[in-house]
């Protein structure tokens, strides 16, 4: 009788923990689903430099849009009024930020060769990615945007499958082979042998997503190739060292984040 009682009370305990999980999903997705429905406010910024670089190839400038949190005193809540604050405050987002990535050596016509900029004293290689590097073997040469979520501090009831998470959105060239747009492409100089015209416009985007993978033998856990991420990319969350996604059916410029990639290699 003992052993059926006790079999019996540990089923009990298991079907209970399970219904709670699945609540605390079921919480976290309608979450994750009200933040995601936010990212419209990043469209007309994408598109215009979707614009941008149909006019300025190479040249096209780097931007950064950075967006207030809740706490006023921040940076990027400086010289705002306070209807432009309440606004960014609604949105998941921390940062946006665009350019090509490169290091400067690439091109002799980027945004930093340009005139105004030299006049500047602006630097070769400078861009305003806060995350991506220039020697990345991933996005190295290319047209991406950095899109970088507010943590919880950040934002009221942040999803935790959103706080802190970033991803990477890659211009994808006009060609059968869906490459990314490459600015030894559309440079001037041809000697490099490089000079594809179907990288002059944007057919689409490419999104980097990444879980990341743990870096062995590291205790608390570490992980690499994850943009930051920590195991579970845009979108997840694990419970119990279950990974959950909990963001589906999305349309537009961040629906290729979704399924997310193990990792993506930003060295």
């Amino acid at each position: 009788m003992n052993r059926i009682t006790t079999a019996t009370l540990s089923l009990l305990m298991l079907v209970n923990c399970q219904i709670i999980a699945a609540s605390a999903i079921d919480v976290q997705k309608t979450e994750a689903m009200a933040l995601i429905s936010r990212l419209g406010a990043l469209d007309a910024k994408i598109e215009n430099f979707e614009l941008e670089y149909s006019s300025d190839k190479d040249a096209v400038a780097y931007g950064i849009l950075e967006f207030c949190t809740t706490n006023t005193s921040d940076a990027a809540c400086q010289g705002k009024s306070s209807a432009v604050q309440q606004g960014e405050q609604t949105i998941p987002v921390s940062h946006i930020a665009w350019g090509f990535v490169v290091d400067g050596t690439e091109s002799e016509n980027d945004f930093n060769d340009q005139p105004e900029q030299v006049a500047a004293g602006v630097q070769p290689g400078f861009n305003y990615f806060k995350i991506l590097r220039n020697t990345s073997q991933t996005f190295g040469d290319h047209l991406c945007i950095e899109v970088h979520f507010k943590d919880s501090s950040e934002f009221p009831n942040m999803s935790q499958s959103m706080s802190d998470k970033t991803v990477v959105l890659c211009a994808i060239a006009n060609d059968i082979s869906q490459s990314l747009i490459d600015i030894d492409h559309v440079d001037p100089d041809n000697s490099d042998g490089f000079s594809n015209n179907a990288h002059a416009s944007i057919s689409g985007w490419r999104c980097y997503n990444p879980h990341g993978q743990v870096i062995s033998g590291s205790s608390p856990t570490q992980y690499e190739d994850d943009l930051g991420n920590a195991g579970n990319a845009l979108g997840y969350m694990s419970i119990e060292e279950q990974q959950y996604r909990l963001v589906e059916g999305i349309s537009g410029y961040f629906s290729s984040c979704f399924p997310a990639m193990d990792t993506v290699n930003n060295d």
